[in-house]
């Protein structure tokens, strides 16, 4: 897009469905922290993983991530637009905190990252 004139029509410039849509960051779990270029595709595909899921309209979602990491906007945060529902939130994570919320909120989903011991 920024190769073309600024008065030129946006529908004028080609979009391949493996071009890059998104830079997301990740907190690097299993390495350093890094940013993910995700495509088009990528996306695209987010439908298939709340099918196999299960995640239905009005369902809870937990997430113990921050929304500016990948893991949980691409599995909670876009999955919890799309269908409505409620939007449970805990960062930082707190063992009993976390309990607490499954005890209370009921959710149907939540994410959680394994803790890597060093």
């Amino acid at each position: 897009m920024i190769r073309e004139p600024i008065g030129s029509e946006l529908n004028a410039i080609s979009v391949d469905a493996n071009d890059i849509f998104s830079i997301c960051w990740t907190s690097g779990t299993e390495a350093r922290s890094k940013g993910c270029p995700l495509s088009h595709n990528n996306w695209q595909a987010l439908p298939l993983f709340r099918m196999a899921t299960g995640m239905r309209p009005g369902d809870t979602f937990l997430t113990a991530g921050p929304l500016v990491n990948m893991a949980s906007v691409g599995t909670v945060f876009v999955p919890w637009l799309v269908l409505g529902g409620t939007l449970v939130l805990h960062h930082p994570f707190d063992p009993q905190g976390f309990m607490m919320q499954i005890m209370q909120e009921r959710p149907n989903y939540t994410l959680l990252v394994p803790q890597w011991q060093t």
